[in-house]
């Protein structure tokens, strides 16, 4: 066994961890002046993504408690991001939708996405595909064994 890279693949991977932890506290625009986090991003997304979505819809999803999302979509709307209707079928409900400003944002999120897709799709590409299977192994490994 080689313990020296296994170190080093383990100290990559934390390495890669903390850059991702740090980027998701940041905030940041996205195509407006509001400066949003990580979350606020990913209601967006997912709004953007199911159109006339429910509250419910997105804790479901997000695996989220429902007051969570009530509050995030709440800030969310505050900015001029979401709106918010009473569904017709059932007053209880919220329809989500997004914005003019919310679609700049959803617009603005995707196409750095698919930035990092390229990026990533082109470092990815030196591999052959027997390795690229191992790292795909890996990976799957990792997502399962997290604590």
């Amino acid at each position: 066994m080689n313990t020296e890279l296994i170190s080093q693949i383990i100290n990559s991977i934390i390495n890669y961890n903390r850059k991702m932890y740090d980027a998701g506290r940041n905030t940041r625009c996205y195509g407006t002046q509001h400066k949003l986090r990580t979350d606020q991003i990913h209601t967006i997304d997912f709004i953007g993504q199911n159109p006339c979505c429910r509250l419910r819809d997105i804790a479901t999803a997000t695996n989220a408690a429902l007051p969570a999302v009530s509050l995030q979509v709440k800030r969310l709307s505050k900015l001029g991001l979401i709106t918010k209707e009473r569904s017709e079928e059932n007053q209880r409900e919220v329809i989500l939708t997004l914005t003019e400003d919310g679609e700049t944002v959803f617009r603005y999120h995707n196409s750095l996405d698919k930035q990092w897709v390229d990026a990533v799709t082109k470092d990815l590409s030196v591999f052959q595909a027997d390795e690229l299977s191992l790292i795909h192994q890996f990976l799957n490994i990792l997502i399962k064994n997290i604590l």
